[in-house]
């Protein structure tokens, strides 16, 4: 059977929709495109709205067929959907999840679940790396959330820092039990 082709504007190469009978949306052969100065912009196929394509579907920047998806052109990258009662965000195959600001990476979970921040390869469940003083702040609305309030635990070079900024001790335990208190006079007792 020949295809009916409907076409929408002025020319062949902008502006246009064509939809074609007989195709399933597989191949060079579009139902549904829409192109702007010569080059597809949209399809709409049998499996979902590819926005941002060309003839090959893979260099589609969203597929919307139950999930949104991003591809890299081979790899289909999975950006989030809902369900009734969870939000997902996470990639479809054995890729890392990269959160970038400004077009650089800030923040990476590896595909065993670790969280790099500062670094794209941590080695534990969570790794905070930077060049100079990394530090990890702990606060609350007793301590206040400046940078000078809460528990400081920071890198200088090789030197280790744990310090609670407040006029508070700092309690040692373990099982559950309280081993040593260091107090805001920096006195230490133990047992």
């Amino acid at each position: 059977s020949s295809d009916l082709i409907l076409r929408l504007g002025t020319d062949s190469v902008n502006g246009y929709a064509f939809f074609q009978s007989g195709q399933s949306g597989t191949g060079t052969t579009l139902p549904f495109a829409w192109r702007l100065d010569s080059s597809e912009k949209m399809r709409l196929t049998s499996t979902g709205l590819l926005i941002g394509t060309t003839s090959n579907p893979n260099s589609a920047k969203l597929n919307v067929n139950g999930l949104t998806v991003a591809t890299d052109g081979t790899v289909e990258q999975y950006m989030g959907y809902c369900t009734s009662n969870n939000a997902y965000i996470g990639t479809l195959n054995n890729y890392p999840l990269n959160v970038a600001i400004n077009g650089s990476t800030k923040a990476t979970f590896d595909t065993s679940g670790n969280l790099g921040i500062g670094t794209s390869s941590p080695n534990y469940v969570a790794t905070l790396y930077k060049a100079s003083l990394p530090v990890l702040q702990l606060a609350n609305s007793t301590s206040g959330a400046t940078a000078s309030d809460g528990l400081l635990v920071y890198l200088n070079g090789a030197n280790a820092t744990i310090s609670n900024e407040e006029a508070g001790s700092l309690n040692f335990q373990t099982s559950g039990t309280l081993r040593a208190t260091l107090d805001s006079s920096g006195n230490l007792g133990l047992g």
